[in-house]
């Protein structure tokens, strides 16, 4: 192999590292993203049914618009991280297409058989997207349930 076929070489795979080390961080940023938003959508559902419980109403609310708020957030959050992970695949795309041309094998084109999933609602963003705007509208159903018990409440004498 010739000094510049080596150093080609070495050029190529110092990219492919650079890329998968970016795609690998920001993917697993958004998984622990995704396990955080899970964990803090079961401590609030927690507090909200305490609240309820105890009959403390405007608590109840006050969480279920706190869950309704964090959803929008993580919703923006995973937005962002998605952008990231996609930055990583562009030259993941690149590098497995010259590895499948080298190669002759072309199955190495991974992300492009990937690209879309499927089956309807089987991507990360889909389902993502799913939990968060069921849960923000779950948190809001259920500010408005606590709302209306305390209207109700104010509103009998109650």
């Amino acid at each position: 192999m010739t000094a510049n076929a080596e150093q080609d070489r070495a050029r190529d795979q110092a990219a492919l590292d650079h890329a998968w080390q970016w795609f690998a961080l920001h993917a697993r940023q958004r998984m622990q993203c995704v396990n955080f938003f899970l964990v803090a959508v079961a401590f609030l559902a927690a507090a909200f049914v305490t609240a309820l419980k105890d009959k403390h109403y405007a608590v109840a609310m006050g969480v279920g618009l706190l869950g309704a708020w964090l959803s929008w957030w993580f919703h923006r959050l995973d937005l962002r991280t998605k952008e990231l992970v996609e930055a990583g695949q562009a030259v993941l795309r690149h590098s497995q297409r010259r590895l499948a041309t080298q190669t002759g094998i072309e199955e190495l084109e991974i992300l492009k058989r990937v690209e879309r999933p499927g089956r309807c609602w089987t991507s990360y963003s889909d389902v993502i997207r799913v939990l968060h705007w069921t849960t923000l509208v779950a948190f809001l159903g259920g500010a408005a349930y606590a709302a209306g018990v305390r209207l109700c409440l104010v509103t009998l004498g109650g």
